[in-house]
């Protein structure tokens, strides 16, 4: 495959490795509405997306080896076609006030829609040497990095003129594009590789990637911001609408302005493939976080919690996020043989980071507190993991 061929696999990867992170966000400022329409005390809203997470977490764990077996086109659309079908479900039963089904719906949304992220890796592994990876994965992750927050400012609209079931009609047909889209898609492998021809062989494969140390210390530093970035999304609604008073519109395009953030943390990353050690780009994110989080850990233990300096805070750390994953992604991508089985182990892993994380915050006082706790921890494991591996580094050179 050739260079101008290469480079035009990257919208299609822009669209699928944004799909995820648009079904938790689009909805989020409908949690508050959601949760007075359910009753009862209940935070639906978290709840539901603490369900698709758990549907994500486990799909991640599917579609390595079915693309394997089936080729990459063959497990899209089947993953497509169950997030739309989940999709659709969760607007009309939220129409029929079906709470336990419509908590099923967002699981069966979850487990179709993880096939995104499986693929986009895989396809990156497949398609990109590590340094070519360290270019493109800020590109893509450039999208991941405004769209999502978009959809936040989407569904905060919609939210306001037509209620919040609305958010999940909207979802509904931002996955049926994607499918079309996918169908006419030619820069798909439709082969199948059968490097696994029984369920031994796959769990056998999925015992290597686990016991890949190097590998999985990669994984951990994109799960690290995935922990604080999925706090920001589960605890910001209760933060900015209830705390701060804002309508739900005014949310999104606070979101949306957060992202473009995200999005010149990308660009810099980017940059700094050109010039810096992947490691180096590494530390200098998780420094950034570490200030972060030691001001706003000082400040709201000695102060009122303020919108402008929440709002600066998140901003800059938003920024740093992208020099940690997409170093990190680019990294684990060469660190395993197996680039199915690799992106889907660290897909899992970085799931079950969005999961436990929401789960906290759900289960938190208030969300304010899980979120600074969130973001010191991960600054803190971001400067651990570099400096272990950088030891192991040197133990392998000596």
């Amino acid at each position: 495959m050739d260079k101008d061929q290469r480079k035009s696999r990257i919208p299609f990867l822009i669209g699928l490795v944004s799909a995820p992170s648009v079904g938790a966000t689009l909805c989020t400022p409908a949690f508050p509405a959601m949760d007075a329409h359910f009753g009862g005390g209940i935070a639906m809203g978290n709840i539901s997306l603490v369900i698709y997470l758990l549907g994500g977490t486990l799909g991640q764990l599917i579609y390595g080896p079915l693309s394997n077996n089936y080729g990459r086109q063959g497990a899209l659309l089947f993953g497509l076609c169950l997030a739309v079908a989940g999709a659709v479900a969760s607007f009309l039963l939220g129409l029929w006030d079906a709470a336990i089904w419509f908590l099923f719906s967002r699981f069966i949304t979850g487990i179709g829609i993880a096939v995104c992220f499986v693929l986009t890796f895989a396809m990156i592994s497949d398609t990109f040497t590590v340094e070519e990876a360290r270019k493109v994965v800020p590109i893509v992750s450039g999208a991941f990095a405004v769209i999502p927050y978009a959809a936040v400012m989407l569904g905060g609209i919609f939210v306001e003129k037509f209620g919040w079931r609305s958010c999940f009609f909207l979802l509904a047909m931002h996955y049926t594009l994607l499918l079309v889209w996918a169908l006419a898609y030619s820069g798909i492998s439709s082969g199948a590789n059968r490097i696994y021809s029984s369920y031994r062989q796959i769990l056998s494969g999925y015992f290597d990637a686990f016991a890949d140390v190097k590998f999985l210390l990669y994984c951990s530093l994109l799960a690290s911001t995935t922990f604080v970035i999925y706090a920001y999304i589960a605890s910001a609604p209760e933060i900015m609408i209830v705390t701060f008073d804002l309508a739900p519109q005014s949310y999104g395009y606070v979101a949306l302005g957060i992202s473009f953030s995200h999005l010149l943390g990308t660009i810099f990353a980017r940059g700094l493939a050109f010039r810096i050690n992947a490691t180096k780009v590494i530390l200098l994110g998780g420094a950034i976080l570490l200030i972060v989080a030691s001001v706003l850990r000082w400040h709201v233990a000695n102060a009122p919690l303020d919108f402008v300096l929440f709002t600066l805070l998140f901003i800059s750390a938003f920024f740093a996020f992208p020099l940690i994953y997409s170093n990190a992604i680019a990294l684990a991508g060469e660190a395993h043989h197996d680039t199915a089985i690799g992106s889907a182990v660290m897909n899992f892993l970085n799931m079950v980071s969005a999961t436990l994380s929401t789960v906290i915050v759900l289960a938190s006082s208030g969300g304010l507190a899980a979120l600074v706790d969130s973001i010191t921890l991960a600054s803190i494991w971001c400067l651990v993991a570099v400096c272990i591996l950088g030891r192991a580094m040197l133990a392998s050179n000596a």
